[in-house]
């Protein structure tokens, strides 16, 4: 068929070497010299395809090479490219790992703040309440204290037994007043009443007639009116 290519067969050295020319009239080529030219062609295309023999093989053995050299390229090219992603994910990581601690950070910090404004504002208040509760004691302490200093207790222990008490301007102590009957008990008085209380003593002599006194006199009591607290009043009664 037309459209099929037909195989040319290569020229080997034996059939340079075999090749034989047929002579053609009186003018034919000188057979020594042809022979001696075939022969100098069959040695050099000898060589050449011995050389191109040997170029084959080293090139067989080169692409052997270059096929392992490119297989250890394509190892250290995956492992290149494998670094490069586990570095480029570590930094993604390691970035991602900074920015949660910043946020994280941040959320403390609001929250740290927030609990010491807190702590500030409940120690202003309770900084406030003890300031209001000791003015507050103080005030009822020092009432105490005015109510003690105040004579209006004694007046209306006073009004209450019915005491007649003397009461100084200048805020000292009051002084109970002395009252009718006990003055006219001292201007009634005897100058032979026996005020002493020393304990009397025998008489000793030859008359029967002296006794031994063995009654004491009554002492009289000069002092004024006596605060009797209500206490006091109810053991009486």
């Amino acid at each position: 068929m037309a459209d099929k290519k037909t195989r040319v067969k290569k020229l080997t050295p034996m059939d340079i070497h075999n090749k034989e020319f047929k002579h053609r009239g009186f003018k034919g080529y000188d057979r020594r010299e042809v022979d001696g030219f075939l022969d100098k062609v069959v040695s050099d295309y000898g060589d050449a395809l011995d050389e191109t023999s040997d170029l084959k093989n080293k090139v067989v053995k080169l692409n052997d090479k270059v096929d392992k050299l490119q297989a250890q390229v394509d190892k250290y090219n995956q492992m290149d490219k494998s670094a490069k992603e586990a570095v480029t994910d570590a930094k993604e990581k390691a970035q991602k790992i900074i920015d949660d601690a910043r946020n994280q950070a941040a959320i403390d910090t609001d929250y740290q703040k927030q609990q010491q404004d807190v702590l500030k504002s409940d120690y202003k208040r309770l900084k406030q309440e003890v300031s209001q509760f000791r003015k507050h004691v103080q005030k009822l302490l020092q009432s105490q204290i005015d109510d003690l200093n105040d004579q209006g207790w004694q007046h209306a222990l006073d009004r209450y037994f019915h005491t007649d008490r003397f009461y100084p301007p200048d805020g000292s102590e009051p002084i109970p007043s002395a009252s009718e009957d006990d003055i006219d008990g001292v201007d009634s008085d005897d100058s032979d009443d026996v005020d002493s209380v020393d304990e009397p003593k025998p008489m000793t002599g030859d008359s029967p007639s002296h006794e031994t006194l063995n009654a004491k006199p009554k002492l009289k009591n000069n002092s004024g009116a006596k605060i009797i607290f209500p206490d006091d009043n109810k053991d009486n009664n």
